[in-house]
């Protein structure tokens, strides 16, 4: 054991007192944090993962190359011909210590380079506030271990060559040129998809994987909450829709222009009923301030000409009143007022896109957590309705929106809704007119918070999407075409193997391959892909695609081979010095 310390710490020396090592570690680890930095904080949501994979997957591949090749060579054929070895032999070293000396040294250097770009992974995302945070930190950055398996076997790679050939120069020509096919790897692996036409991954099957979530919870649930909302739905969506931009009435001293007449009356409709202010507008009719506030918000525009009245032969607000959805909406909805609305909006989903919008004051997590019988606002809302409270269907619905939030908005900027758009043929400033560009008087004015805005925006797209279903006919019929290819090249392209390790070692569910795929820098195929046997049939589940490889497998079979090529090249290494001896 003594012996082994000593062929260990003259190996590790060796490499921790090269110059060159000293300057390629440094080098490395400063231009992967550099960049990650920068992907992370100047890239759109939707690249900046993948490219900073990429980096850190390059660059890794890079260092460990040449660490392994230009030291596993060199410890065993120079140090063959310099008569280090015969010196260790001749002090009684044995040919096991030699040898696993000289590996062990090797790995702990490289496996602390991984564990130190791992940590510089984690610590490149923390200073930026994404919504999305938890999901790099604790899944996606788990992609940065492939370097483990691939360190392996360049390693064995270089190992085997050196002992099979004895050749300085042979040996470190081939070893580069093996690594030089490995960094192609971005091009190599996905290459094989361009034989086939590659659908863009829509962030859209997101919303649809979790609307049959909701669905599968009213299945399993038959009194519950969600399949009353889900029953009534369409129901509160044709209030909704009855109150169109007919409902509003607009009159002027002046001549309108009709193109602005039209978009006034359907911005005021968008803005209530698809915005999230439904119940900011039922809280205006309720008070029967409706008119006279709109028309002060809309001096805010300097459009002080437009006077708006509502359709007093649909009586709206009795028709909520009656709306089992919309009492839903209501008793979990969080009161805001003045100064406070002012202070939460900066940390709101319709400010800037952060993980402030799910957990701070008056956001979204706020209204999820009134989903509890604790509430009395939710009880007296059940009860009403004869809905069942069950407390693991309120935790499954919680957790519904709490993943949309996490894989869909939180990647996704809010669309700011204008009065004016381009094609009115109206002069305008990009988002001069922005509900969200204008913020100060309608905030201080709102009764209710920016969460319940939120909620309301993604409540509707949730049960619109269970109701309403888009087909998946066409991109699943893709899939079938062109199955076996795609599942191939996913299984057995060494190189496709490399790319499923960097980006698919987090958790293998819908949500967070869909994300992978979405990002993805090159045009891989869309495997996650949610289906109908019987797209006629409404009562049918979607059902989705699983991983067309195993991504513990893929691990394993790298590490197996890579630990039967050191096996083999141990075998040599000591007939190899055996020879030698014998020869002497």
């Amino acid at each position: 054991m003594q012996n082994f310390k000593l062929l260990f710490s003259f190996s590790l020396k060796r490499i921790l007192k090269s110059k060159s090592f000293k300057i390629l570690f440094f080098s490395c680890i400063s231009i992967n944090l550099i960049l990650n930095l920068l992907f992370f904080g100047l890239l759109p949501n939707y690249y900046m993962i993948s490219a900073a994979m990429l980096s850190t997957s390059l660059i890794g591949i890079l260092f460990l190359s040449f660490l392994n090749i230009n030291n596993i060579v060199a410890f065993i054929i120079q140090d063959s011909y310099s008569g280090i070895q015969g010196v260790q032999i001749r002090r009684g070293s044995s040919i096991k210590n030699i040898f696993l000396s000289k590996i062990c040294a090797n790995k702990i250097v490289t496996f602390l380079y991984i564990l130190i770009t791992y940590l510089l992974f984690l610590l490149a995302i923390l200073p930026y506030n994404f919504g999305a945070n938890t999901y790099i930190l604790f899944n996606f950055s788990l992609g940065v271990f492939a370097l483990v398996p691939f360190d392996l076997f360049i390693t064995a790679i270089a190992l085997f060559l050196s002992v099979l050939f004895k050749k300085y120069k042979i040996s470190l020509s081939i070893s580069w040129i093996l690594y030089t096919l490995l960094t192609f790897q971005w091009l190599f692996g996905p290459l094989v998809f361009a034989f086939a036409p590659i659908p863009t991954k829509g962030d859209a099957d997101i919303i649809k994987y979790n609307a049959n979530e909701l669905y599968k919870l009213s299945k399993k649930y038959k009194n519950g909450l969600s399949k009353s909302l889900i029953n009534d739905y369409v129901n509160f969506n044709n209030i909704v829709n009855s109150a169109d931009e007919n409902y509003f009435e607009i009159y002027s001293d002046k001549n309108i222009d009709p193109k602005l007449e039209k978009r006034m009356k359907t911005y005021i409709y968008e803005m209530f009923f698809y915005e999230g202010l439904l119940m900011e507008f039922y809280n205006l009719l309720d008070l029967n301030k409706f008119e006279t506030s709109v028309q002060d918000y809309l001096k805010n525009f300097k459009i002080d000409y437009i006077n708006i009245s509502i359709n007093t032969d649909i009586d709206l607000k009795e028709d909520l009143n009656d709306s089992l959805t919309f009492s839903f909406l209501k008793s979990i909805s969080e009161p805001g007022s003045g100064e406070q609305n002012i202070y939460t909006y900066k940390n709101s989903y319709f400010y800037k896109t952060s993980k402030n919008n799910y957990s701070k004051m008056d956001q979204l997590q706020t209204n999820l957590y009134y989903i509890n019988s604790d509430n009395l606002r939710f009880k007296e809302f059940t009860d009403k309705n004869n809905i069942e409270i069950n407390t693991q269907e309120l935790l499954e619905i919680k957790n519904i929106f709490k993943d949309l939030f996490k894989y869909h908005y939180s990647w996704n900027k809010y669309k700011k809704l204008d009065i004016i758009r381009e094609e009115d043929g109206i002069s305008n400033k990009p988002n001069k007119y922005s509900l969200d560009n204008n913020p100060n008087y309608w905030v201080k004015n709102m009764k209710y918070s920016q969460g319940t805005r939120f909620f309301n925006i993604i409540f509707k797209q949730l049960l619109s999407e269970v109701n309403y279903p888009n087909s998946n006919k066409s991109e699943y019929e893709y899939y079938l075409k062109y199955q076996k290819l795609i599942n191939n090249n996913y299984k057995w392209n060494p190189f496709m193997s490399l790319y499923n390790m960097f980006y698919f070692s987090g958790k293998n569910n819908f949500q967070s391959d869909s994300i992978v795929l979405q990002q993805a820098l090159l045009p891989i195929a869309d495997f996650r892909i949610l289906y109908k046997e019987n797209e006629n049939d409404e009562e049918q589940l979607y059902y989705y695609n699983s991983r067309p490889f195993n991504i513990i497998l893929t691990y394993s079979i790298w590490i197996i081979i890579s630990l039967f090529l050191l096996s083999i090249s141990y075998f040599i290494f000591n007939k190899m010095i055996y020879k030698k001896g014998g020869d002497q």
